[in-house]
């Protein structure tokens, strides 16, 4: 062993002309500085564990390695690390044919180039971007959920430009019944505040369409059940469902159809129902409103019936209540109010043969007709104060029954004075002739 200096100094040698051979470990070392390649066939060491190689420009990394670009027809299909060389550059597996990923096989702990549809976690999407568009998407039990947190984007748009007799978007369900709560198809928020915005759950609209049908349901297993639906049980003063239109000319604005040949007993076209108890306070609630309010050179009706076709048709049947004709509190079954005119006309000819009966502004009762006459049809007439006359009508028919007199011109009138007398009066009630049994 040659030793040169102490362990405090230190002796430079300058190795350009020749080169240094060690077969055992070299210590004690501050620099090695080499104009030509450093080789070794051991494990070069930086520092006291295998960590790091400091290099002029930095540590070795992604900048110090040369990376394979990649090219056609190259390249391994599996390894152990996903990794190759090629042309002295590191790459991912370049044997992989198109449209591959790589994919774990732990039965040979290797990673290898296999179709995205095979096996992983990208089943359930496999389909999507399908030339053919025949490809199915399974889900688990485990519920799928689009998160959107954008404020005017679509959280999800679906176009088809090439549509005709099939369906953008098909829900089915075939395997067991929905139970109480469930749904196929669900809109729910909790956000739209519509005190002070317009927004919409659901909004269906087209414009390509001028004589199909926009929006069909149609319930072919529904037997007992209810097709539609809408229980809006924190409403207080909106509308639970609203029709409007703005462009309709001769059309329907709902149409509402029965054509089955199976009606039964309690068939209904229209059923409204409303109860439970009112608020406190005197209220007015309507079971049906309609108004129609058209301007113009129009005949408006707010409600027309028509009955036929059966043994007995009746257009219009009032369970229970009054009805009022102009008048909003009704004292009768029927309280027909007209200050101006006849309050209720009977015609046999429109407009030109008809019987009038109105009462008068100091309550008399009136009969008119457009005829010549008022004749009584019946078997005796009747004219009694308080509703009671005669215990019983006379033998013959065609009478005409008074329970006080008969007056004549308001001056002369027939009065029974007795059992067997009738007197003729004047106004001032002197008698000016009787009559009596002879």
């Amino acid at each position: 062993a040659l030793t040169l200096g102490t362990s405090t100094g230190t002796i430079a040698i300058n190795s350009s002309d020749w080169d240094i051979d060690a077969t055992g470990a070299m210590t004690g070392i501050g620099a090695i500085t080499s104009d030509g390649a450093f080789d070794t066939s051991s494990t070069l060491q930086a520092g006291s564990s295998n960590v790091a190689l400091t290099l002029s420009t930095g540590f070795i990394d992604a900048d110090a390695i040369t990376l394979f670009a990649g090219g056609n027809g190259v390249g391994i299909a599996t390894s152990a690390t996903g990794l190759e060389t090629e042309s002295d550059g590191l790459s991912l597996l370049q044997g992989c044919s198109d449209t591959q990923i790589l994919k774990w096989v732990e039965s040979t702990d290797t990673w290898d180039c296999a179709g995205d549809a095979d096996t992983g976690g990208a089943t359930a999407w496999s389909a999507i971007g399908d030339a053919a568009g025949d490809g199915a998407i399974a889900f688990s039990t485990t519920a799928q959920t689009m998160d959107w947190t954008a404020t005017t984007q679509n959280a999800l748009t679906i176009t088809d430009n090439a549509l005709t007799t099939g369906r953008l978007l098909g829900l089915t369900h075939t395997t067991s019944v929905i139970a109480d709560g469930g749904s196929m198809f669900r809109v729910s928020s909790t956000g739209i505040d519509t005190s002070t915005t317009t927004g919409v759950l659901l909004d269906l609209s087209s414009t390509a369409s001028t004589a199909g049908t926009q929006f069909l349901q149609t319930y072919s297993g529904l037997t007992t059940g209810i097709g539609q639906s809408i229980v809006t049980n924190a409403l207080t003063t909106g509308k639970a469902l609203s029709i409007a239109s703005s462009s309709l000319t001769s059309g329907n604005l709902v149409d509402l159809a029965v054509t089955g040949t199976a009606g039964l007993t309690n068939q209904k076209g229209l059923n409204i129902s409303l109860s439970g108890a009112n608020a406190t306070g005197a209220q007015t609630t309507y079971g049906a409103y309609f108004a129609n309010t058209h301007t113009g050179t129009s005949t408006n009706v707010a409600l027309y019936t028509t009955a036929s076709g059966g043994s007995n048709n009746y257009g219009l049947v009032v369970g229970a209540g009054r009805v009022g004709i102009a008048t909003t509190g009704p004292d009768a079954p029927l309280d027909v109010l007209d200050a101006a005119a006849a309050q209720l006309r009977l015609t046999s000819a429109d407009g030109s043969a008809y019987g009038e009966l109105y009462a008068d502004s100091s309550g008399e009762l009136r009969i008119s007709s457009s005829g010549a006459d008022v004749r009584l049809l019946e078997e005796n007439f009747w004219v009694c104060a308080g509703g009671s006359c005669a215990p019983s009508a006379p033998a013959e028919n065609g009478n005409i029954i008074v329970e006080t007199s008969i007056i004549l011109n308001n001056n002369f009138r027939l009065k029974q004075t007795g059992a067997t007398t009738v007197d003729m009066l004047d106004s001032g009630a002197n008698v000016i002739l009787t009559f009596d049994e002879v």
